[in-house]
């Protein structure tokens, strides 16, 4: 009996229980919101899944859109990337066309200065010159003969003070021989134009320092009377005698120009400190 009791107040326990909870979800105050709440759940509900369409439509968008369609500048979000240009290579400039009439720069042979003849493109050449004074450009005195008349055979050949006239024996005649002097150069003797004799060396042959003196006329390669003409300034020259050691220099005896009045000629290797500079007048 007592088993049943207990079992029966169980069971109304229960029934309490599922009474009141029936009477409290159903008040009047609750039963009006209930409605509400289902269909703000179903929005909700509909609101969430058309999100969830939307973020797939847009993903599968995005996937179907063309590389070129991605590769779109981010200028369009409002971001700049920089752009890569190439810089171009330079084109290499065409050369000049050359002017009509300009030609490179040629070696020419100066003018004559009327004296004692024009260097070449290899030597001084000049054609015969008769009754010259020949003057040495430091001292300022002429090759001369001692005396008034002729001069000797093997006789000194001197400076003296300027005298063009014929009454001395100061004028000379270059009696060119061949052009087959160093660089092609004028080979000639050099002859008084009162005597005949022509400035000579001691020998028949190559010789070293020596005074110069007249004698005979050989030109060509029997002696040692060939002179040739190196110009070292307009107008202004080297007598250079052809057969010496060397090819040296018509001097006056003494150096630098102190010979004076009457100072033998010599031959000297050359010099332009020195008085071997000669013009001809």
């Amino acid at each position: 009996m007592d088993e049943q009791n207990t079992t029966e107040q169980q069971r109304r326990q229960r029934a309490d229980l599922v009474d009141a909870f029936s009477r409290r979800a159903w008040q009047p105050t609750e039963r009006s919101r209930v409605g509400p709440r289902i269909l703000a759940g179903g929005a909700a509900l509909i609101v969430v899944a058309g999100a969830a369409l939307a973020v797939g439509a847009a993903t599968s968008h995005r996937h179907d859109r063309p590389t070129d369609e991605r590769a779109r500048p981010a200028a369009m979000t409002g971001t700049a990337l920089p752009t890569l240009v190439p810089t171009p290579t330079p084109a290499t400039p065409s050369p000049k066309p050359k002017s009509p009439g300009m030609r490179h720069p040629s070696a020419h042979r100066p003018a004559s200065d009327g004296k004692a003849g024009s260097r070449s493109a290899h030597g001084v050449r000049l054609s015969g010159k008769r009754r010259l004074l020949i003057r040495n450009v430091m001292t300022g005195m002429c090759v001369d003969v001692p005396g008034y008349g002729d001069g000797q055979l093997n006789g000194k050949v001197e400076q003296h003070t300027c005298h063009g006239s014929s009454g001395d024996n100061q004028l000379w005649d270059l009696v060119v021989d061949k052009d087959s002097g160093p660089r092609g150069a004028t080979l000639f003797t050099i002859r008084n134009s009162k005597d005949g004799l022509c400035l000579d060396l001691p020998g028949s042959g190559t010789v070293r320092q020596a005074g110069v003196t007249e004698y005979g006329c050989r030109p060509g390669a029997g002696d040692n009377q060939m002179w040739y003409l190196e110009r070292k300034a307009s107008g202004r020259y080297w007598i250079r005698s052809y057969d010496s050691v060397g090819h040296q220099c018509l001097d006056v005896s003494g150096l630098h120009g102190s010979g004076g009045q009457d100072a033998n000629l010599t031959i000297y290797p050359c010099s332009l400190q020195d008085d071997h500079l000669w013009s001809f007048s």
